[in-house]
């Protein structure tokens, strides 16, 4: 029970979320300092993450359960291909839209 509500509380298992890249292998904190939260609205994903504690590149990547069709920058308004998704130092709003 303690690891399902471990996995619940910090959105392990989402269908979007923030997850360790591969070049967090050298860095076992790379998710410590970046506050994330995934939420879906109308069938879209409101991704926003908040960099407080570290300086960039950030050793994340976008996790999900579908291939991702869409992403826009909310902050911006600009599309964002997918391979070229990151966080940024400050204030991170992003729709991610899955595919069907």
């Amino acid at each position: 029970r303690v690891l399902a509500k471990f996995i619940a509380d910090n959105a392990i298992d989402a269908d979007v979320r923030l997850a360790p890249s591969p070049a967090a292998k050298e860095d076992p904190d790379a998710m410590a300092g970046i506050d994330w939260r995934a939420v879906e609205i109308d069938g879209k994903y409101t991704l926003c993450a908040i960099p407080y504690a570290k300086e960039p590149p950030y050793a994340v990547k976008l996790e999900t359960v579908r291939p991702v069709a869409k992403i826009v920058d909310l902050i911006t308004g600009k599309e964002v291909p997918a391979k070229q998704f990151k966080i940024h130092p400050g204030p991170n709003l992003y729709q991610i839209e899955l595919a069907k």
